[in-house]
């Protein structure tokens, strides 16, 4: 499927699984996984996201420790992120943007494929909140997960 395209330092996450109705298989996420590690890691290799939130953060980072001074100065943070995208929007392949878990699946994994499956689906979900590229996605098609459904923005703009 061909996305439209994106201005210069915006990146397209792409869910890929429109056989299944793009469901969160094992694959889809380590695929998701891997694109999020690209869209926040230079060519330096040093992972830049966001600090998991602790009430003592700000102290962390006024301190200036090494891993989060890309953070607390302009400078750094524009020369680290130079090469990296600023805007990152999720797109599903298909007419459904996701069924949610592929439970098919679920059924026939061993239980530590199982555990991994959910361990990365919460990894996946928390590069998403900790990446300092916004994250956008325009649902296109329904959605059904975690206990909500989505439907066309038309449908509720009429």
């Amino acid at each position: 499927m061909t996305f439209p395209s994106l201005p210069v330092r915006a990146a397209y996450l792409r869910l890929s699984n429109p056989a299944k109705r793009n469901a969160l298989s094992l694959q889809v996420l380590r695929d998701l996984r891997s694109q999020l590690l690209n869209f926040n890691t230079p060519k330096n290799g040093r992972l830049l996201i966001l600090p998991p939130f602790k009430p003592d953060i700000l102290s962390d980072l006024e301190r200036g420790e090494e891993q989060y001074d890309w953070l607390v100065d302009a400078a750094a943070w524009r020369r680290e992120r130079k090469e990296l995208p600023n805007l990152v929007v999720l797109r599903s392949e298909g007419p459904v943007f996701s069924s949610g878990h592929d439970l098919a699946e679920l059924r026939s994994l061993s239980y530590d494929e199982v555990k991994e499956t959910f361990a990365l689906c919460a990894d996946v979900v928390s590069l998403i909140r900790r990446s300092p590229a916004l994250v956008i996605c325009p649902i296109q098609g329904n959605h059904f997960h975690a206990n909500c459904a989505a439907k066309h923005i038309d449908q509720f703009m009429d």
